[in-house]
């Protein structure tokens, strides 16, 4: 049995269909109201309960993500603004997944032997290939562990057979491979170059998404619309 932590974002997406299919049933309704045809009003309660907890659910998951991500409260207007940040976090959470090749590309692996760190060196060179395989999925699974800055200590500390390192021989397969032949204690890390967040990947079925780069225009609708972080309008995911 293959092991896929589902990703925060994935579950995001469940949230947001759902809400989705509540409004579609709700908009029919309205429809018909409006029209002036008959309605059954059994259920109607309830179903208009689910609609309100589908929303709230899903505003509750987006603020404890973003929270967690940036430690600040997001806020949003309009279905514009929801799109926005449910794909701009969808594209930080992929991001882990690129700093962490990153981190690795740019140590080092210390050997006196030659033979030896060219081996390792390739184990290293196939981990990061499969953290960037990884990266260019749309949604791929939750990496595990804490901030990448703290990652590769994190996953040296984690013992054999324990759930952490099962969960990184079933995800990172190569990656686990590469920490069990190379300790701390022969690897050197070196400060990988500052990214730049690419711009948002945005998920089909989010063309109402804004995704800004420096020399985005905006008009008011579209600036109303945008999702803020705390005192800042979130720009370029």
């Amino acid at each position: 049995m293959s092991y896929t932590p589902e990703s925060p974002q994935h579950a995001l997406r469940q949230r947001l269909a759902q809400l989705d299919e509540e409004i579609q049933f709700w908009r029919a309704i309205l429809d018909r109201l409006e029209a002036g045809q008959a309605v059954d009003r059994a259920g109607l309660g309830v179903s208009l309960e689910r609609l309100v907890e589908s929303s709230q659910a899903l505003r509750d998951s987006i603020i404890v993500e973003a929270g967690q991500l940036d430690g600040h409260e997001v806020t949003w207007n309009g279905r514009a603004g929801l799109l926005h940040v449910v794909a701009c976090l969808e594209v930080r959470d992929r991001d882990r997944y690129l700093r962490l090749a990153e981190v690795l590309a740019a140590g080092s692996v210390l050997y006196q032997r030659e033979r030896v760190r060219l081996q390792r060196s390739e184990m290293r060179d196939r981990a990061v290939d499969e953290l960037r395989a990884l990266y260019a999925q749309p949604v791929p699974p939750a990496l595990p562990g804490p901030e990448i800055e703290h990652w590769l200590d994190w996953a040296w500390s984690l013992e054999e057979k324990s759930p952490g390192i099962v969960a990184l021989e079933h995800l990172l397969p190569n990656v686990q491979h590469f920490l069990s032949e190379v300790d701390a204690a022969n690897w050197q890390s070196h400060r990988a170059q500052d990214l730049e967040c690419p711009p948002a990947a945005i998920p089909s079925g989010t063309a109402a998404a804004v995704v800004l780069t420096e020399s985005t225009t905006l008009n008011a609708e579209e600036e109303e619309a945008l999702p803020i972080f705390g005192s800042e309008t979130l720009g370029a995911c």
